[in-house]
């Protein structure tokens, strides 16, 4: 006998939930039934995969090793049967895509309402993260894609997507706000600058703006929202 897919989902949810009530929720099972059914697949493989305790449910090293093969090979069944539902002139199925929180709000709701509107059989899951919670999640396999810096990812296949500019944003009263022509480093000196965190790569791409700017950083606020960023600036806030 060997480990069923549904086992190896209710595995997976495990470890990303944390505790065996709350992937119940998620797999829409009971907690009793998810419980045997991981209980039974430990049986079959012979190991100990989730720690009981009232902590929780934490993998053990072996749990840990087993999730990530578990994910890719959920994944590649998702692929199989999304190969079987396309072989028509439709897309179906769920895609799993991750994205900078400094692209996804901006880019996709007039992107997923044509895309519902074309292929409404298709499901997508957009997960918003920092830069290097993206490169995990791809590397094993709890996303299927994602919408990020391509020099961040050098081992990963990748394709342009788009090409942004960065616009400065300051208070109504503020010189720069008059401006008609790009914003030069020599405009910049000696200014304070409000960044995202260093885990962003937005915010580490300002940073070395600022270093080239010979301005400085606001290190006593770091937001974790560009529209909250924008406010700030908006309001005189550095």
């Amino acid at each position: 006998m060997k480990p069923t897919l549904r086992q190896l989902q209710y595995l997976v949810a495990i470890a990303e939930t944390g505790s065996f009530s709350a992937a119940a929720r998620r797999v829409a099972v009971s907690q009793p039934s998810l419980s045997a059914q991981v209980q039974d697949m430990e049986g079959v493989l012979g190991v100990t995969l989730i720690e009981r305790g009232r902590r929780g449910a934490p993998l053990t090293p072996i749990g840990a090793e087993l999730v990530g093969r578990a994910r890719t090979i959920l994944r590649d069944m998702e692929l199989f049967r999304t190969a079987a539902r396309e072989s028509g002139d439709t897309l179906e199925g769920q895609v799993r895509l991750g994205t900078l929180p400094s692209i996804g709000p901006y880019l996709f709701p007039p992107v997923l309402r044509e895309l519902h509107e074309q292929f409404p059989s298709l499901r997508i899951a957009i997960f918003e993260d920092a830069t290097l919670d993206l490169q995990d999640g791809l590397a094993d396999g709890r996303l299927d894609a994602i919408i990020s810096t391509p020099s961040d990812h050098p081992d990963m296949t990748s394709l342009p997507l788009c090409t942004e500019h960065l616009y400065v944003c300051v208070a109504p009263d503020d010189p720069l706000g008059d401006a008609t022509e790009p914003v030069t480093l020599d405009e910049l000196k000696g200014r304070n600058i409000l960044a995202l965190g260093t885990r962003h790569r937005l915010g580490l791409a300002v940073r070395d703006l600022a270093q080239m700017a010979e301005a400085r950083i606001v290190e006593d606020y770091q937001g974790t929202s560009l529209d909250a960023i924008r406010q700030m600036a908006e309001m005189g806030g550095v």
